[in-house]
């Protein structure tokens, strides 16, 4: 990065970090655990067994009921009484990271276009700035990390998707290090690999070479999994490459009493579940969910339609989070910018290929919430990615970006 790109990175960044903490510093300490998300308490719960040396165990003592990573980080600050604090401090100034990712993003992809910098700024203030991302902060989940990750991705992988000259095996390597980043914060994101690399495949200049690079990130990201992988061979007798919640959290979506909002208290006690084993309680809850979604197909699809509505929410769905000036501010936020989305849409449909580029992401989660269970919470991670076809709302094209213009001289040659 050049000097005018480090300034930018750290004008958005040092943005988001005083947001953040701005209001860790504002809103009152939540009383724990009874202002917890049962989330929260798990991944603390799961962080303390870590810490005290017993291994990782989720609240009902299995072993690969979460990915590592978010637990590992949080069994640092697992001892004294502050030490949910200070996870939280930590956790703000790397979850602002994202706005950053999307600000150099934005300079890449319009890097021709005479109005670069304030796309740039614009798109990575929307991330930087965003209530609910500023908001989600304040919580002990993966969210926050995982949406830093996942644009750290996006801006890792920019110079693969229109590069004139072959990229270095170096970068597809540092693009699955990403990706298995991504995999061990929230392991639902597995299946959005391989569509992005159908769409590098599909979308670069030069077919043949980037064969090899998304087989040398295939391959580091199957790497960096085995060690998650043989350890849980090693205790449940399997090779299991992401976790054992994958049952039970379809089941939440699909079961005979879904609402689209999850239920899992009731659920993870159901009598027949008890004295099963790990790996049959989650074939249980698998089996399960399909059974009932070949048997009600028509419920299902409206099931999904609920959760869409969920997922796209205006405001928080949660009673507590809906009254007052949450509301006005959420709401006011979440219309500026889906208008600001349409806008940009149509204004920049010629460069349709950066479009669904940044699509990807909200159209893979949407339709993976849209089974499983609906929330704002899982769309936090596509929201940067919104924000950038908002801010490109706000400006007319008035020349090629280099995604475009090298895939139109690819055509021609």
């Amino acid at each position: 990065m050049n000097r005018p790109a480090y300034f930018l990175f750290g004008v958005v960044v040092a943005a988001g970090v005083a947001a953040r903490l701005g209001l860790l510093l504002i809103l009152p300490e939540r009383s724990w655990p009874g202002a917890a998300l049962p989330d929260e308490v798990q991944y603390w719960q799961a962080a303390e067994s870590l810490a005290s040396g017993e291994g990782l165990e989720d609240e009902l003592g299995f072993r690969a009921g979460r990915m590592p990573l978010y637990p590992a980080y949080l069994a640092l600050f697992a001892h004294g009484s502050s030490g949910r604090l200070w996870a939280l401090v930590i956790q703000a100034v790397f979850g602002s990271l994202a706005g950053g990712w999307i600000a150099l993003l934005m300079r890449q992809l319009t890097a021709d276009h005479p109005q670069t910098k304030w796309l740039a700024i614009i798109a990575g203030l929307c991330t930087a700035l965003d209530p609910f991302q500023v908001y989600f902060s304040r919580f002990l989940l993966t969210e926050t990390f995982f949406t830093a990750a996942l644009c750290g991705l996006y801006w890792w992988c920019r110079p693969m998707m229109s590069a004139a000259a072959p990229v270095p095996l170096s970068r597809w390597v540092g693009a699955g290090v990403w990706m298995a980043l991504a995999i061990y914060l929230k392991p639902s994101v597995v299946w959005f690999g391989p569509l992005l690399a159908v769409t590098m495949f599909l979308f670069c200049n030069s077919r043949k070479k980037v064969i090899l690079g998304i087989i040398c990130s295939s391959a580091t990201v199957l790497l960096l999994l085995v060690p998650w992988a043989w350890r849980n061979e090693q205790l449940l007798g399997r090779w299991v490459w992401l976790t054992t919640r994958r049952g039970i959290s379809l089941y939440d979506g699909v079961h005979p009493h879904a609402t689209g909002a999850s239920d899992l208290g009731k659920i993870k006690l159901l009598p027949d579940v008890r004295q099963l084993s790990e790996l049959e309680y989650d074939q249980y809850f698998q089996t399960a969910s399909l059974t009932y979604i070949r048997r009600e197909p028509g419920r299902i699809v409206r099931l999904a339609g609920i959760k869409f509505l969920r997922t796209w929410s205006l405001w928080p769905n949660a009673e507590g989070y809906r009254a007052g000036w949450m509301r006005w501010i959420a709401g006011s936020w979440m219309v500026l910018l889906l208008s600001s989305l349409v806008a940009g849409l149509v204004r920049w449909r010629a460069a349709w290929r950066m479009l669904l580029w940044l699509l990807l992401p909200v159209i893979y989660f949407t339709l993976l919430h849209m089974l499983f269970v609906g929330s704002v919470r899982y769309r936090l991670p596509v929201m940067p990615l919104v924000g950038m076809i908002a801010a490109l709302g706000w400006f007319r094209p008035t020349a090629d970006l280099p995604m475009e213009s090298a895939a139109t001289q690819s055509t021609r040659h």
